[in-house]
């Protein structure tokens, strides 16, 4: 894959083991000898409950295949652990390399205590932070610590107040990463969404967020300097084929 090089998301976790901890014992950062890697510019895609629904992961209803082509040239990690089966305290996990619990962030924000409890709550949530905090060293600001140029799309939802949205978390640049948990104005344009300027009306919410990623690994900046974007993408399109299908069933 010459000077390019695309990963999905299990590799990051190889990745964040850079992080500092909270014991003030830091590890060292690495090199940009270390980080090089033949002037890699790292893709690193999130995505929810996609195992099944990929034509190489065997899927025979879903058509996937720009996906299946990255999978086919790069790298695919099959087996993982992840750290919460809520959305932010996991995006919080993969941002530091920290169990959710060593950041006190374990429900989603702003959480059942918040909104709850629900009819069925059997538990209560504990009370945790309501933010990743800034004292926290990211996935983001190790990689601008070697250099690179860093870019966020999507959904980022790890923080209440705008200080603590991706551009304060080492984050160059930041396309649509706020507060919110869903799509404030839906997945077509207009958004809703103060961090992602509206396009034509009617235009999917998915493709501005690939085209902005790739408009940036091809700008300047990201040629000039090894770039890492970081998307948290929802990843979704049915094709022609599998839309007769899912017609047959009605």
């Amino acid at each position: 894959m010459s000077k390019k090089l695309q990963l999905t998301f299990l590799l990051i976790f190889g990745i964040l083991g850079y992080a500092r901890t909270q014991n003030n014992v830091n590890v060292p950062i690495p090199t940009q000898a270390q980080l090089d890697w033949q002037n890699a510019e790292l893709v690193a895609v999130f995505h929810y409950d996609l195992h099944v629904f990929l034509g190489f992961t065997g899927s025979t209803f879903y058509e996937t295949p720009n996906i299946d082509k990255l999978a086919a040239s790069g790298l695919v990690f099959t087996d993982a652990y992840a750290p919460s089966p809520i959305c932010s305290p996991s995006r919080a996990a993969i941002m530091t390399g920290k169990y959710p619990a060593r950041l006190n962030l374990t429900d989603y924000i702003p959480g059942n205590r918040h909104y709850g409890p629900h009819k069925n709550q059997k538990l209560a949530s504990h009370p945790f932070k309501l933010q990743l905090d800034l004292e926290e060293y990211t996935i983001a600001e190790a990689f601008k610590d070697a250099g690179y140029t860093t870019f966020f799309a999507g959904k980022w939802h790890i923080g209440e107040e705008e200080k603590y949205y991706p551009e304060y978390q080492g984050f160059d640049i930041n396309k649509g990463g706020n507060k919110t948990g869903h799509p404030a104005g839906g997945f077509f344009a207009p958004y809703q969404n103060p961090q992602l300027e509206d396009g034509k009306e009617g235009e999917y919410l998915t493709d501005r967020l690939t085209d902005e990623t790739i408009l940036f690994l091809k700008c300047p900046i990201s040629l000039n300097i090894y770039s890492f974007p970081c998307s948290f993408c929802f990843l979704y399109r049915l094709f022609p084929r599998g839309r007769k299908r899912l017609t047959s069933l009605f």
